[in-house]
């Protein structure tokens, strides 16, 4: 097929597509793309723009979908090439894809709460436009109402939706996270869904490994539960399956070594004891062991 020398004729055959994929389409193509059974997928090595190459979370096959990524740091990609977006426009574009209730407003009062009112207006003004001139479509504007474009995959809503999924079934990586939401930006807004998604993340990591755990998949429950101390070193609940995966594999000396290290680091970092829980469970195996 040849490309359209005609550039609205060009958007038009877009727009046409998206709406022929209406009903979930492009979702799907998004979610199937990147969501893939755990052990296999190729998680994804990119540069950034310092030429440093890091392991993201975008472990997805290449396909048209456009794809924006806020997991280990902003990307905005079209079939796998990574667009180069401005700061001001990537603050403006995380903003919208993490509020959905987004206006012309709220975007000034939080993207530019310094200055006059006029200057924040003409800044979000600019900033609006600039993204208009990206080859994909990533916000749409109607009145005051700022959204993401609808054929715009968003790796947040696809960690979202397979939280709600749950099961033993997670693509692979997803389990070398931990993932952090844009790190390195500090403003409030962002703070505030960053917790939100790292608690997300552990509770879908820790519910792969119980899942894994119950239907005998050893190997597979550890490594989640490891995934999990990476995201937070001091939880106790990633823990406590780790040493009950060590004990349904008999390794009663691995599973000890753990919890040892595990209340030595309490000790160390926060001066407390583990909860009543994990030493019950260690009580109740050297019980055992002692039988």
């Amino acid at each position: 097929m040849r490309a359209s020398k005609n550039p609205a004729r060009a958007r038009q055959g877009l727009k046409g597509g998206r709406a022929r994929d209406a009903g979930g389409g492009a979702n799907r193509h998004c979610l199937l793309g990147w969501y893939q059974p755990f052990a296999a997928v190729t998680p994804l090595v990119v540069s950034d723009h310092d030429g440093v190459e890091r392991l993201t979370f975008r472990g997805y096959t290449m396909s048209d979908t456009a794809r924006l990524s806020l997991l280990d740091g902003f990307a905005l990609t079209v079939r796998g090439r990574e667009l180069v977006v401005p700061k001001a426009q990537q603050r403006l574009l995380a903003l919208v894809a993490l509020r959905r209730d987004t206006n012309r407003n709220t975007a000034v009062g939080l993207l530019w709460p310094e200055g006059s009112e006029g200057r924040a207006l003409a800044s979000l003004r600019t900033a609006l436009w600039r993204l208009q001139q990206l080859s994909v479509p990533t916000v749409r504007v109607s009145g005051d109402a700022i959204s993401l474009d609808a054929g715009l995959c968003l790796d947040v809503n696809e960690l979202v939706r397979m939280s709600r999924q749950g099961g033993a079934d997670l693509p692979t990586s997803l389990l070398l996270g931990p993932h952090e939401l844009l790190p390195g930006w500090y403003d409030e807004w962002v703070l505030v869904e960053r917790e939100r998604l790292r608690q997300l993340y552990l509770h879908t990591v820790e519910g792969f490994a119980t899942a894994c755990l119950q239907a005998g998949r050893h190997g597979d429950a550890l490594e989640a539960a490891l995934a999990a101390l990476r995201a937070d070193p001091l939880r106790e609940s990633p823990y406590r399956l780790a040493i009950e995966v060590h004990l349904a594999e008999g390794n009663v000396a691995e599973a000890l070594s753990t919890y040892q290290h595990y209340r030595a680091l309490l000790a160390r970092e926060l001066g407390v004891a583990p909860s009543p829980m994990i030493r019950r469970l260690i009580h109740e195996t050297l019980a055992t062991a002692a039988v």
